[in-house]
C-alpha cells in the first residue's frame, strides 16, 4: 500500500509542472505565431556595392556655412499611449522646458504618433521590436505602423527605411549602438537614410557611424537627448547646432541635409565651444574651436589619427585617406563634426542616394519559410497531428497480451 501511494505521489508531482509549463507556454506560443505573420512580408535585398571615399578633392560641409546657429532636439518622449511608452511629462511641459533653454525646435517624437505641437515640422519614432532597431521619421506625409516585431536582419531593417522613405520622411537611424539595433555589420550595407543619431544619452554610436563612413555611406550626424522624463533623466545636455539662413523650419531642414550642423554633448547643459573656422586649402585643414577647447582629436578613416592640445591649428589631410572627422573638447562640452570627405571627379553620394536591389527569388523563398513556420506552430499549439501519422498508428498490429 505504501508503495502504491508513493507511486501516485510521484505521478501527481510530475503532472503539476507539466500542466504549468503548458499553461504558460501556450499564450507565448500564440504571441510568437502572431508575430510571425509580419514576417510573411519580409524582403531580401542585394545591396549596392560601394567603395571607400578617395580622390584628390575634399568635400567640406563647413566651407560655405553662413547665417546664425540654432539649437534643435528631434528625439524626446512625452506621455503617450496610456503610459505604455514610459513618457512622464505632458507635451506642453516637454516643449516648454526646451524653449526655456533656448532651443529653436524641440521635437516630441513619440512612438508612431506625430504631435500637433511640433507643427509645421513633424517627427515620430518608428520601432516596436526586441532589439531596438528604431528610426526617427522627420516630416513624413503619414505614419508607417508596420514593423518586424522580433529580430530583424539587415534586409528587414532596410525594408523599414524604404517604407519610411515612401512616405517622404527624412530618416534617422536612432541610437544604433543601443542593443546593437543597427550593428556595425548592418551599417556596412544599409542605405536610404539621411542621418545617424551618433549622440544619445543612452548610447554613443560613433563606431557604427565610422562603419558606414568607411564603406562609402555618407550620412550626417544627429545628436538628441531622447529623454523620457525631464526631471529624472539627463535632459538639455545633448543637441544639434545648425547653421540657418532664416528662422523658418525649412531653413533648419536645409541646413541639416547639407551637413551644415554638428553634435553637442555637454556635462551640465553648457556649451563653451563653437566652430569659428574649419576650412581647407589644398591638403591642409585649418581649424579654430575657440579658447576653451582643451583637446582636438582627428579621426581618420575610423582610427584616431592625431590629437592637438589647443583649440586652433592646422593639420594635413593625407591624400590617401578617405575621410576625417573631428572631436573637440573643453571642460564643459564636446563638439562632434560631420566628416570631411575625399572624392574624385564627382561629389560623393549620400547614403540616402544608394538604392538596393530587391532579390525576388530569395524574397519569396523566405516568405514561404515563414508561412510554413506559422502553419507548423498552429498545428503544434492546437494539438492537431497529420493524418498519415494517425493512420500509421492505427494500422499497427496490437500484440496479444498472452501467448
Amino acid at each position: 500500500m505504501k508503495h502504491i501511494l508513493h507511486g501516485r505521489r510521484r505521478k501527481f508531482l510530475l503532472f503539476i509542472p507539466l500542466f504549468i509549463v503548458k499553461f504558460l507556454l501556450a499564450p507565448l506560443g500564440w504571441i510568437f505565431t502572431l508575430s510571425l505573420l509580419f514576417y510573411t512580408q519580409t524582403v531580401v535585398f542585394d545591396f549596392a556595392e560601394t567603395r571607400p571615399f578617395g580622390g584628390r578633392n575634399i568635400f567640406n560641409p563647413y566651407q560655405d556655412t553662413e547665417g546664425k546657429v540654432v539649437k534643435a532636439n528631434f528625439h524626446a518622449h512625452s506621455k503617450a499611449w496610456g503610459g505604455f511608452t514610459n513618457g512622464h511629462n505632458t507635451p506642453e511641459e516637454l516643449i516648454g522646458s526646451y524653449h526655456q533653454k533656448g532651443y529653436a525646435f524641440a521635437g516630441v517624437s513619440n512612438y508612431f504618433a506625430v504631435n500637433r505641437l511640433n507643427s509645421p515640422l513633424k517627427v515620430y519614432e518608428h520601432g516596436l521590436n526586441l532589439m531596438k532597431s528604431h528610426k526617427l521619421a522627420i516630416n513624413p506625409s503619414s505614419v508607417v505602423y508596420f514593423d518586424y516585431p522580433l529580430l530583424q536582419n539587415t534586409s528587414q531593417k532596410q525594408d523599414i527605411i524604404n517604407r519610411l522613405r515612401d512616405q517622404e520622411a527624412l530618416v534617422v537611424l536612432a541610437h544604433p549602438n543601443f542593443m546593437k539595433g543597427h550593428s556595425e555589420e548592418d551599417m556596412k550595407y544599409l542605405s536610404g537614410y539621411h542621418f545617424i543619431e551618433v549622440l544619445n544619452h543612452y548610447r554613443t554610436s560613433d563606431k557604427e557611424w565610422d562603419a558606414a563612413l568607411k564603406t562609402g555611406h555618407l550620412a550626417w550626424i544627429m545628436a538628441n537627448d531622447d529623454t523620457h522624463d525631464i526631471f529624472r533623466e539627463p535632459t538639455h545636455r545633448i543637441w544639434n547646432e545648425i547653421y540657418v539662413s532664416s528662422d523658418n523650419p525649412e531653413a533648419m531642414l536645409d541646413g541639416l541635409q547639407k551637413g551644415h550642423c554638428y553634435g553637442i554633448q555637454t556635462v551640465r547643459g553648457i556649451n563653451d565651444l563653437r566652430i569659428n573656422e574649419l576650412t581647407v586649402s589644398g591638403d591642409t585643414l585649418q581649424f579654430d574651436f575657440g579658447d576653451k577647447a582643451k583637446q582636438v582629436q582627428f579621426i581618420l578613416d575610423g582610427i584616431p589619427y592625431y590629437t592637438h592640445h589647443n583649440g586652433r591649428g592646422n593639420i594635413l589631410f593625407p591624400p590617401d585617406a578617405g575621410y576625417i572627422r573631428i572631436v573637440a573638447s573643453s571642460e564643459e562640452s564636446t563638439i562632434y563634426t560631420n566628416p570631411l570627405v575625399r572624392y574624385g571627379d564627382y561629389p560623393p553620394l549620400m547614403a540616402a542616394e544608394f538604392i538596393p536591389t530587391l532579390n525576388f527569388p530569395q524574397t519569396y523563398f523566405h516568405r514561404f519559410l515563414f508561412a510554413a513556420a506559422i502553419i507548423g506552430m498552429i498545428l503544434l499549439l492546437t494539438g492537431v497531428r497529420p493524418r498519415m501519422r494517425r493512420r500509421f498508428r492505427s494500422g499497427r498490429k496490437r500484440q496479444p497480451a498472452y501467448s
